[in-house]
């Protein structure tokens, strides 16, 4: 690994909090995937999407969703309901899931990828900033 790669590894190592700036480098760089991997050593969790293909849960990188009150009950601001809910990963290949899950019936999350696109105004309906290659997206969501 290269001055640059050790410079963003121990950033990557030492980042508690996961800012962006750390994360957006070292996603720009190309290293998280190998980062990761020295991380987690050989653990990992399996989410398995309907087509057949998978991604490992604790490498990815998760955006919760925003929730408001309504006074009784915390309303997911993606869906609208206070029993539907939904969670964004990115996986260390930088595909984006969206997980979606119910809290009637059995509840088990369900995973799909998504686009760039829908990740983006995903993020934008959840408050939250958005990675450095979604920012051209989300000016041009601007009206």
């Amino acid at each position: 690994m290269n001055q640059i790669g050790q410079c963003c590894w121990k950033m990557f190592r030492n980042d508690q909090n996961n800012s962006r700036i750390v994360r957006d480098a070292v996603d720009s760089l190309g290293f998280r995937s190998s980062f990761v991997f020295n991380l987690k050593g050989t653990n990992m969790t399996k989410q398995h999407l309907d087509t057949g293909e998978w991604f490992d849960e604790d490498t990815a990188r998760i955006w919760n969703e925003n929730t408001d009150w309504d006074g009784s009950n915390h309303v997911s601001s993606v869906t609208g309901s206070q029993w539907e809910h939904e969670r964004l990963y990115r996986t260390v290949h930088g595909t984006w899931v969206l997980g979606q899950w119910s809290q009637v019936g059995e509840g088990a999350e369900t995973f799909r990828t998504i686009d760039p696109d829908s990740a983006a105004r995903w993020l934008i309906r959840c408050d939250r900033e958005l990675p450095f290659d979604l920012l051209e997206i989300e000016s041009a969501l601007e009206v």
